[in-house]
C-alpha cells in the first residue's frame, strides 16, 4: 500500500507545499483556520516534525496533498467498520464526512 506521492523526497514535498501556499498569498495560520485545523499541527507536519501516520495529523497531510488516502474498498472489514462509524457519527452531528 503507498501512502506516499510522487518521486519527490518528503522534504521537497513539504516545501513544495510552503510555496504554494505563498505563491497564492496564504499563510499556515490561515490554511489550518479555514480548514478547522490546529496550526501548531499544521507546522509540526509541515516541517516534519509530525510523521502524519494517523489521525488529525493524517487527514492535514492527506489534505495538503503529502500523503495518499488508502482506498476504503481494499480495507479490511475491522477498519471498514470503524471508518463507516465514523462516516455515520459525523452525518449525525452535520458535519462533512
Amino acid at each position: 500500500m503507498m501512502l506516499y506521492k510522487s518521486s519527490m523526497s518528503m522534504e521537497d514535498q513539504r516545501a513544495l507545499v510552503k510555496q504554494r501556499l505563498a505563491a497564492y498569498g496564504l499563510t499556515i495560520r490561515q490554511w489550518a483556520a479555514a480548514r478547522g485545523y490546529s496550526e501548531s499541527l499544521v507546522y509540526a507536519v509541515l516541517n516534519g516534525k509530525n510523521q502524519a501516520s494517523r489521525g488529525e495529523s493524517f487527514r492535514i497531510a492527506v489534505e495538503l496533498g503529502l500523503r495518499v488516502t488508502p482506498s476504503a474498498a481494499d480495507a479490511p472489514r475491522y477498519v471498514k467498520d470503524v471508518l463507516q462509524c465514523t462516516s455515520h457519527s459525523a452525518r449525525k452531528l452535520g458535519e462533512p464526512s
